[in-house]
């Protein structure tokens, strides 16, 4: 018993740590219409170029490539993939080009994640309100979680996915590369697109070495086409709105400003003067999926024409292990001239101005409901009781109380989207309770006796509350908690499925146009102790001894036990640093008697004769956190 509060800090931390990785990036369909797009828009030579490369690469990965590098989705339905997938595959399923060339090639997983984006698609088709988005998003989730248990995890890069905020209004696009690709510099989208990019048009220049052998020279091509996709994520991320902002301050403002300016839209204006309003991920709209295909167009055909500029060198034949997942990012060094080529800043020219870092003119910063918080809640239920405590009280009862508490904990509302819940806390208060409807005895005049003779009367319990997820068991995390000693990539991805509605995706919410529902049963438990002040509490009951029958006062402790079940969430309010919001509990119980006994002594009586009570009912409370 004394391990489990250390396991559930580990737990805190762990989940703090998966929070400040979190996956932001257009959806995998979003990514794949873009690329689809540009490669559409390419001219009937680079298209019929590309085919032929296509088709060398693919005796690379035999059985695993479309006939084209556009699948109609017929070719899908066969377990191939196509190249406009790729980008989507990049950076958010795989960290590094050797991933990416391992999930083309030959990972099981990757046709499973293809088909579940596929049906994504097709639901954020017919999607017609922000509910449905968020339950298309909730759904494929769940899934791609199951089909690819990193998901989460190898998702969430830091800030690789992200325009590099500006340090003054005056920056030129050629002096905001060079800042980008500087040694000091942590990683972001222009680094990560601008160095692989370059690496694919060099490959593909190996590739026509006239030395190479035949599955050498389809290697070198796949390897190529593997970078420009890899290098494409991240030039098509440039265009969400989320990423545009900056990326400063704490992880719960970094994330809450990504999804407010995705979905509500920002107004932007484009290093080559142009004016937009764009959205961001699972929010695209059809001119973001246009504005972001032109520069991808620009791309391929820069990668397309590298055959045409004469080789100076290779740059190794074999994948290298370049990763955006890693704890100390890479440093790849670019030539000046090469960044602030005309190819780049005619690449980039149509890529929205990042906001300014924090300080004077900083775009407004949001914050979600992430990290430690200190919060009060105030509740009123209504209850219905089985019977009373004494076995000769079957009636039926209600029962009315007010509960007052104060909690602890940490806030982590969703790893992967807001239908997710990885709330962790520990509440303590206190509950009063009116007396219940049904009486000592069954004698409709004893109703007359108010709170005396009710068979439970007027109390006052002290009350703590616990609430953590679960993957499959309530409790599993705490008993798998040794797991992340022997093996933290594991119990992490088992965290991510807790938070996100378990193993099976049964807890996740539901998001309607009037609330929010979820099944929490087995993620809370509360527990009051009744008649444990100064003195236990006093409750008439019936007393027999011999052929007589009499009532007396009882001294009676219980402790009472509260399941909810499904919570409902009509609204819910947050500031930068505060968040209120009503809910609504229904839920199951049990009133245990742990002692009773006869405070006035009966001659000739037994201890009394008790039984714990079932209960159901209905808790509305108020919560509101401060988080720090």
């Amino acid at each position: 018993m004394a391990l489990r509060p250390r396991w559930l800090l580990v737990i805190v931390l762990i989940l703090f740590h998966l929070a400040a990785r979190e996956g932001l990036s257009w959806v995998y369909p979003e990514h794949r219409a873009i690329m689809a797009r540009a490669i559409r828009s390419l001219s009937v030579e680079r298209q019929r170029q590309l085919q032929d490369l296509w088709a060398r690469a693919s005796q690379a990965a035999p059985g695993r490539l479309s006939a084209g590098p556009i699948d109609d989705g017929r070719e899908l339905e066969k377990g191939l993939l196509d190249w406009a997938a790729w980008p989507a595959l990049a950076g958010d399923h795989s960290c590094s080009v050797a991933e990416l060339m391992a999930c083309v090639q030959r990972e099981h997983w990757t046709i499973d994640v293809a088909r579940i984006a596929a049906q994504l698609e097709a639901d954020l088709r017919s999607a017609m309100t922000v509910a449905e988005r968020t339950n298309a998003m909730r759904n494929a989730d769940v899934r791609l979680q199951r089909a690819d248990p990193q998901y989460a995890t190898r998702a969430g890069s830091g800030n690789a996915h992200f325009l590099r905020a500006r340090t003054h209004s005056q920056m030129e696009l050629s002096q905001y590369i060079l800042e980008c690709l500087s040694t000091e510099e942590d990683l972001n989208a222009v680094a990560v697109y601008i160095v692989h990019h370059e690496r694919a048009k060099h490959l593909l220049l190996d590739a026509e070495l006239p030395a190479l052998s035949g599955p050498e020279r389809a290697r070198l091509t796949l390897m190529a086409l593997a970078y420009e996709a890899f290098a494409i994520h991240f030039l098509q991320d440039m265009f969400s709105s989320g990423h545009t902002v900056g990326t400063w301050g704490n992880t719960a403002e970094r994330k809450g400003t990504h999804d407010y300016y995705c979905e509500h839209g920002l107004e932007i204006q484009a290093w080559d003067g142009t004016h937009a309003v764009v959205f961001g991920d699972a929010y695209m709209q059809p001119s973001d999926e246009e504005r972001a295909s032109r520069s991808v167009t620009k791309s391929l055909e820069a990668f397309l024409d590298a055959v045409r500029v004469p080789s100076v060198g290779t740059w190794g034949a074999v994948v290298d292990t370049l990763t955006i997942c890693g704890t100390d990012p890479w440093k790849e060094h670019v030539a000046a001239d090469i960044a602030t080529s005309l190819e780049y800043r005619d690449i980039l020219s149509t890529v929205p101005i990042p906001g300014l870092r924090s300080g004077a003119g900083a775009l407004p910063r949001f914050r979600t409901e992430l990290g430690g918080f200190l919060g009060f809640t105030s509740g009123v239920r209504a209850g219905a009781l089985a019977h009373g405590f004494h076995t000769s009280q079957n009636a039926v009862g209600r029962i009315f109380a007010l509960d007052v508490n104060v909690r602890v904990g940490f806030g982590l509302e969703g790893v992967l989207n807001e239908s997710g819940d990885g709330l962790v806390f520990l509440e303590a208060g206190v509950r009063m309770d009116g007396p219940s409807s049904n009486t000592l005895a069954d004698d409709q005049s004893l109703t007359q006796g108010g709170s005396i003779t009710a068979a439970i009367p007027t109390r006052i319990g002290y009350q703590a509350r616990l609430r953590m997820p679960f993957w499959i068991l309530p409790g599993d995390l705490v008993l798998l908690a040794p797991l992340a000693l022997a093996d933290a990539t594991a119990y992490q991805n088992i965290l991510v499925q807790a938070g996100n509605g378990g193993a099976f995706g049964l807890q996740s919410g539901i998001a309607t146009s009037f609330g929010r529902f979820q099944i929490i049963l087995g993620r809370e438990l509360a527990i009051t102790l009744y008649g444990f002040g100064s003195q236990s509490d006093r409750v008439l009951m019936p007393v027999t001894s011999g052929d007589a029958s009499s009532v007396t006062f009882v001294g009676l402790r219980t402790l009472s036990l509260e399941l909810p079940i499904v919570a409902y969430r009509p609204f819910r309010s947050f500031t930068s640093d505060q968040t209120s919001g009503l809910t609504l509990h229904l839920y199951a119980g049990w009133d245990v008697p742990l002692q009773a006994d006869y405070i006035l002594p009966q001659r000739g009586a037994l201890s009394p004769d008790v039984r714990a009570i079932a209960t159901v009912g209905v808790r509305l409370f108020f919560d509101w956190r401060a988080y720090w």
